[in-house]
């Protein structure tokens, strides 16, 4: 999911968790009009009660609540309800027992043109239109729920909008029939379970336009855009075709929802929300007309929809547990959507843009910067909660974690990650088992450095060796981190490094170079000697591992010893033959030293 506008949010208690009532099956009646900012809802939640309650407490924000009720064991009580802050709290005159129980409400509510969160309504060439935009505790907005990811649940949703309007959502239509009055209802397919962010649905004089189907069990693929535009869908299912089958062959499932449509907004919060069946853009990301789409814009528009589309299986299918672990939505879909669009490049350009964008994020990291794991429950907490740290430091622990662990071993981690938690909803500890159980290395140590706190490690090395015997690099690290290390003549070496154990073991003989960033994948910066820097040949480097030499050698211009090895690296890589790396060298080889 590309955020690239902060929220218009204002501190309010988020829904504390209430795992004694615990959502099952929403069945949600709207009755609304783009044109119109009034609207109503009736909503039936099925709930399990473990225990005894006298209330029950859901998220509601700016609704009104015109009457309550509650059917269990046959027997149907009304529910007064107050509210506090966005919680509205329903209670009971009598104890409800344990068991199955539904809930009934029907409220009242507006929709906005502005903030573009909740339901919002907006105006195009004198048609009105209405879009949703839930995450990440936006859902309240437009019904009474459990707006908190750890709430995965069924879901079916009921729209009456007028007649000559068009409405999609998550699921497909299952039924439109005049409701004898002037509007129309559709009835969609249940579908989920999905947390209440990712709901979706949107009503409009829309062009919808038959993209053809993608992947392996030949999915759908519709373009949803405003009326008139619809020639400027072309691109969209060209790129789903391209893109869909990658995700497909390293997740080992198939998209795992029943129908994909990519919907043009007219205005977003957002770039891109990866809503299950209804993936939203900002109209310019996802349409152009014929002499507008250029490669490079085709390739953007693949790159974001790698990403959207990652989500389906990262966030949608297996959804984070709280809003603490939102990495292994966002980062997940940072690191998967860059190594699908890695596949159509050459091998020796590959993991370029990773360890550019990998290297932002690592001189951002610092002791203000916010760490990828942060746990957060009020709305003015979830504000930043889509930062980069969460998508980039995500993405480039994530590549770490393949460099050390070898990529098809994070391959079947990943697959069986997927597998294990579909359909529900998973921790950084589900993780961490996952790729013990497929790896036999237990990566748990490394959380506390990389995600729970911010700043990167910085190592420095020491080579000790005589032909008659082993080489043995010795890394001074401050706290766990995994090397892997090239070196003259031999392969490529991983190992844990710590205080405690701060040994490679580089085989017999004596390199007379190495490189302790192999791959270049590691998220640490490495200090090198003078001596260190001049004996490395940079022709036996790859290109990611050149890149991180460059950004390791660039700081160290001014240091004693090392500066004119440094700036020897920096001049010879002016003129690399990859594009990225020689501008990387010449932009800072014009920075001060």
């Amino acid at each position: 999911m590309t955020r690239l506008a902060l929220f218009l949010l204002t501190a309010a208690l988020a829904l504390a968790r209430q795992d004694d009532a615990t959502p099952r099956r929403y069945h949600l009646e709207l009755t609304l009009d783009p044109s119109r900012e009034p609207f109503a809802g009736t909503l039936r939640l099925d709930l399990d009660l473990a225990r005894p309650l006298t209330s029950i407490t859901l998220n509601a924000k700016d609704l009104t609540i015109l009457d309550s009720s509650i059917e269990i064991a046959g027997d149907n009580r009304p529910l007064t309800h107050r509210i506090d802050g966005e919680n509205i709290i329903l209670e009971s005159a009598e104890s409800l027992p344990p068991g199955t129980a539904t809930l009934t409400l029907r409220y009242t509510g507006l929709l906005r043109e502005r903030p573009l969160l909740g339901a919002y309504r907006q105006q195009y060439n004198g048609d009105w239109y209405l879009f949703t935009t839930f995450t990440p505790i936006e859902a309240r907005r437009v019904f009474p729920c459990f707006d908190d990811p750890h709430f995965k649940s069924a879901w079916q949703l009921e729209l009456r909008i007028p007649r000559g309007l068009k409405a999609v959502a998550n699921a497909p239509a299952v039924r439109e029939q005049p409701d004898g009055t002037d509007r129309t209802r559709v009835t969609f397919a249940p579908i989920g379970p999905l947390p209440a962010e990712l709901v979706a649905f949107a009503v409009g004089p829309f062009d919808i336009v038959d993209a053809g189907a993608a992947g392996e069990r030949n999915i759908e693929v519709r373009v949803i855009t405003p009326r008139g535009l619809a020639s400027q869908a072309a691109y969209a299912g060209e790129a789903t075709r391209q893109v869909l089958p990658r995700l497909e062959r390293y997740t080992g499932i198939p998209f795992p929802f029943p129908k994909l449509d990519h919907l043009a907004l007219l205005e977003g919060a957002f770039g891109a929300v990866e809503n299950p069946g209804l993936i939203t853009y900002r109209l310019r990301s996802l349409l152009a007309a014929s002499d507008v789409a250029t490669v490079e814009w085709k390739r953007r528009l693949r790159g974001l929809m790698a990403h959207e589309l990652a989500h389906q299986w990262f966030g949608n299918l297996v959804t984070q547990d709280s809003w603490e672990d939102v990495w292994l939505s966002e980062g997940f879909a940072t690191w998967l959507g860059g190594k699908v669009m890695d596949e159509e490049l050459p091998p020796a350009e590959r993991r370029v843009a990773a360890v550019s964008a990998r290297e932002q994020i690592l001189r951002d990291d610092s002791d203000t910067a916010q760490p990828v794991r942060k746990p957060r429950s009020t709305r003015q907490e979830l504000e930043s909660v889509y930062n980069p740290f969460v998508y980039q430091k995500g993405a480039a622990i994530l590549l770490m974690l393949e460099g050390w662990l070898g990529e098809e071993k994070v391959r079947q981690a990943m697959q069986s990650y997927l597998r294990g938690h579909a359909n529900s909803t998973a921790t950084t500890a589900a993780l961490a088992e996952a790729l013990r159980a497929a790896t036999g290395q237990d990566p748990a140590g490394l959380w506390p450095t990389f995600l729970d706190r911010t700043s990167p490690p910085s190592i420095e090395t020491s080579l000790e060796c005589s032909p008659s015997r082993a080489a043995v690099l010795t890394v001074r690290a401050p706290a766990p981190v995994p090397v892997c290390v090239k070196a003259e003549g031999r392969p490529d070496r991983c190992a844990l490094i710590s205080p405690a154990s701060p040994a490679i073991d580089l085989g017999p003989g004596c390199p007379a170079w190495f490189y302790p960033n192999a791959g270049g994948t590691g998220y640490y910066r490495t200090r090198l000697t003078g001596a260190q820097l001049e004996s490395i040949p940079l022709s036996a480097l790859s290109a990611p591992e050149r890149l991180t030499l460059l950004y390791d050698a660039a700081p160290l211009r001014k240091s004693a010893g090392s500066a004119e090895a440094a700036k020897q690296i920096l001049q010879f890589l002016n003129a690399d033959p990859n594009p990225t790396i020689a501008a990387q060298a010449r932009r800072l080889a014009d920075q001060p030293e």
